[in-house]
């Protein structure tokens, strides 16, 4: 192996790329085996990007334990997380057959003012987040065909600043339609739609 290869294999992570001096985050083209690759060089070492990354939970996130205090407080009791039932719903309502989704805007492609555009790595992140969108109408459409109610909860409802949402109008709106019969319906920062 030559060395250009041997540092195209430093550069994409197969050799140990944590004592390098240049960490600095510059996109570097690297021929290997006549093939081009664009690799980004990372600021920060494997374990402190583990660290970093892992710090975004999936679940009992902050929006999600507002919301779930709001209905503890409306007087609904829940199940988090069944992981028997499709796409693992954040709060279970078996009593109203009633499944909610309290998903991230940025996470799950939420088009509104609040959602972070990526800086870096774009076509990657555009490629996750849509994997993302597909998952979750897979499961919104599994669940209502298993005979549950699916309420999607967007961050950008709950992180609003006046009203607060744990005093906010929209939980009476919610605790309507949990109480009703209709099959879909989403709160967002524009308010709540129902949709089937």
């Amino acid at each position: 192996m030559d060395t250009l290869q041997k540092n195209a294999r430093k550069w994409i992570g197969i050799e140990d790329i944590d004592n390098r001096k240049n960490k600095s985050s510059i996109l570097k083209t690297v021929p290997v085996q006549n093939i081009c690759l664009n690799v980004m060089v990372d600021r920060v070492n494997k374990i402190t990007r583990h660290r970093i990354m892992s710090a975004n939970r999936a679940k009992d996130t902050s929006t999600e334990i507002e919301v779930r205090k709001a209905l503890f407080s409306r007087g609904f009791r829940y199940r988090l997380h069944k992981s028997k039932l499709p796409g693992k719903p954040d709060i279970v309502l078996k009593k109203y057959s009633t499944v909610i989704f309290v998903h991230g805007c940025f996470w799950h492609g939420h088009e509104c003012r609040r959602r972070p555009k990526s800086k870096s790595n774009r076509e990657f992140w555009n490629i996750k987040i849509q994997n993302n969108r597909l998952r979750d109408f897979k499961a919104r459409s599994e669940l209502i065909n298993l005979g549950w109610r699916v309420l999607v909860i967007w961050e950008c409802a709950v992180r609003r600043k006046s009203p607060p949402f744990s005093e906010s109008k929209i939980l009476d709106t919610i605790t309507d339609w949990i109480k009703g019969d209709g099959l879909l319906a989403i709160l967002s920062e524009g308010g709540f739609e129902e949709c089937l």
